[in-house]
Order: structure tokens, then sequence, then C-alpha cells
């Protein structure tokens, strides 16, 4: 402040030094006296002086105050700090700043900023620099900088200029953040999570491959590898259904080995086991891949022959399983004979259910057994009244 801005406080401390005067000095004994006169006006000036001198003290002891106070803070942070000029030349860092990069001050002062940062990023950080915004205003930015030792630490750093720095010359403070930690974090999250994916993909995959073992298993039979009973029903419902809505004809055959109890009596139960594998086996060569095939239970099988609508076609079936029986099974060390009786039914329109079409090609297999050995009997409405009787 200077002119007519001063004349308030100066005439202030005029009033103060006249009251301090007049209070510490006896009346003057020559009133009037150019000499007292100008002895009063030294003793006013003197006081102006010492109170002008105790508040400018005050002022310093307030500013020195501030300033240890504000280095204290900026020293101590526990952010890292580093203040640049107008040249991006290191003036001063804190503790921080000297454990972020690992260098001694000294190390670090009067040196180029751009020197800790690595080469791909400099270019980003001058641009940045460069076209800076005006004072209290902050930018910032992520980059890679070089540690004592080498490598890189990923930082987030915030610039702000110093609100009394020219603007021409601006002096910049340079606010570190470290975020190796939190990346490194992130990237461990990530491979946590990956990890944590592939093995529950891996479980997802195991337990897919169970239930499908275990749906198989429900509709296969574990000797022969055959569909079992509840898999050939659920086959023989479809085709009902096309039956009744795409008049899709097709018959089914019924079939068991004669004599077997007599093979598991004689040979024992292993062998009536290959016995029932071998013969499925040679059930699948057979049926063409349109057909299906499927153990019953026990010694019995059950074939369902699609596309049929006349016994011809199903004695051409017959035939070609009684042909595939005309090799011996080998047994161990035995070859056997073995033969099989067969009932037929070529279903038509009336059956409405899987349990009309196993009941009336049961009666045909029970007829076909009463005949004796490798016996076919195809069905007959009439064989239902015999089986009452």
């Amino acid at each position: 402040m200077t002119g007519p801005e001063l004349y308030p406080i100066s005439q202030e401390l005029r009033e103060k030094a006249e009251h301090h005067v007049r209070s510490a000095s006896p009346p003057p004994l020559w009133d009037g006296w150019p000499v007292t006169a100008l002895t009063h006006e030294l003793q006013v000036h003197r006081a102006e002086l010492v109170a002008q001198n105790e508040e400018l003290q005050a002022t310093v002891t307030a500013l020195e105050y501030e300033h240890r106070l504000y280095h204290t803070l900026y020293e101590h942070a526990p952010t890292a700090y580093f203040t640049l000029n107008n040249h991006a030349y290191i003036q001063s860092v804190n503790q921080a700043a000297e454990h972020l990069l690992g260098f001694d001050r000294g190390q670090l002062l009067d040196r180029r900023f751009l020197q800790f940062i690595v080469p791909e990023h400099r270019a980003e950080f001058s641009r940045l620099l460069e076209t800076f915004p005006r004072p209290k205003t902050a930018a910032s930015g992520q980059f890679s900088v070089i540690p004592c030792g080498g490598g890189r630490l990923e930082v987030q750093v915030q610039v702000l200029t110093l609100p009394d720095s020219p603007q021409d010359q601006p002096t910049f403070l340079l606010t570190l953040t470290n975020l190796t930690p939190l990346l490194t974090a992130q990237e461990t999250m990530r491979t946590l999570n990956a990890t944590l994916e592939d093995r529950v993909r891996e479980s997802t995959q195991h337990l897919q491959v169970l239930a499908e073992q275990f749906r198989h298993q429900a509709r296969h039979d574990a000797l022969t590898g055959l569909p079992n009973r509840a898999a050939f029903e659920e086959a023989l419902t479809l085709a009902l259904g096309e039956l009744h809505t795409r008049r899709e004809t097709f018959a089914v055959l019924f079939c068991d080995i004669d004599r077997f109890k007599q093979i598991n009596d004689s040979l024992g139960h292993p062998a009536g086991d290959q016995v029932l594998q071998e013969l499925a086996r040679r059930l699948r060569t057979v049926i063409r891949p349109t057909d299906h095939v499927a153990r019953l239970g026990g010694d019995e099988f059950a074939v369902l022959l699609h596309g049929v609508a006349e016994q011809s076609v199903v004695s051409q079936s017959v035939t070609r399983l009684k042909g595939a029986l005309q090799v011996p099974f080998a047994i161990g060390s035995q070859e056997l004979l073995v033969q099989v009786g067969s009932g037929v039914l070529l279903v038509t329109t009336e059956y409405r259910s899987s349990e009309e079409v196993l009941r009336d090609v049961d009666l045909a297999l029970y007829q076909a057994k009463r005949g004796g050995l490798a016996n076919t009997r195809l069905f007959e409405p009439s064989m239902r009244g015999n089986c009452q009787g």
C-alpha cells in the first residue's frame, strides 16, 4: 500500500505515539519554544518506530510459524511432493518423495524430473506441463517412473502451479501417488479370478460329465451297454406318437435265450454274463441304424423296428438275427450254440400306450417259448384269450 492507503495506518500510529509520549513524559517546561516542539516530535517519531517494529516483529513471528508449519506438513506428508521450476528442474522434495524413488535428496535436487520418467512417457509429461492451465487449477495423468535400482513404478501425477508464481515462469507442485501396489493387487485379483473361473469351468465340465454319465446309466444297462427298459419305453412312446400323427408304422420284437438257466447253472453266472454281452453285440450288428435295441432285464431283449408295416419285413429281421446266432459263442474255453425265442407285434393305431404294446408282444413271446426252441410267433389277438385261459 502507498500514498493515501497508508494514511489511516500512519494516523493511527501517530495517535498512539502521542498518547504514549504524553503519558510517559512530564509537561514541557518551555511551552511554545521550538526546541521543546522538536523534542516532542522526536519522541513521538521514536514511539512510532517502536510500535512499527513491534508489529513487524509480530508479523515476522507469524510468518516464521506458518513457514515452519508448511515445511513440517510438506516434509512429513505421506504423499510424495516435488516442486519444479518452469524448466521442470526439481527445486525441493519431501521425505515421501525420497522414499518413493529410493534416492537421497541430494540426488534429486537440480535434476530434471523427466529423467525419472520412463522414455515412452516423457513426451506426454512435457505436454502436460506445456499446456498446463492457469494457477489454482490441477491436471493429472498416469505415468511410469524409474526408481533407484531400475525397474518401474506406476504413479498418478497431479500438477498444480503455485499461486504466486509468474504465469510465464510458473513453479509446479507435483503430487505423486504410487499405484503399483493397487495395480499389483488388481492384477493378482484378475489372476485369482481367472484361476477361479478356470476351476469353476473345470468343475462345471466335470459335473456335466458326471451328469451325462448318470443320465446314461439311468437309461442304459450296465452289463451290455444297451438302452434299458426305461429308455426303450420312451422310444416306444415317441414311436406311438409318430404313428398317430404321421402314420409312421413300426413293429416290436421281443426275444430271450433258450435254456439260459442251464447255462448259468452249468457254467456259472460269469459265463452267463458273457453270453448276454455277446448276444447284445450281435443284435447291434443285425439291426438297422434307425432301429432301437434294448435289454429289458434278465435274458430278455427288445427291438423297435421303424417303418415296418408288413410281416415279410419283420421276417427278414428275424432271419438276420437267427443267422447271426449260427456262429457259436466262445465262452472261456468252450463254444456254445445259443438259440433264442422271439415274439413279434405289428403295431397299429389301435394301440394307445406303450403298456398295451409291451403286453401283446410279451404274449407273442410267451407263445413262441411254448412252441419249442428257436421259435418265433407273430402276435394275434386270439393270444389274449389263450393267456387268460
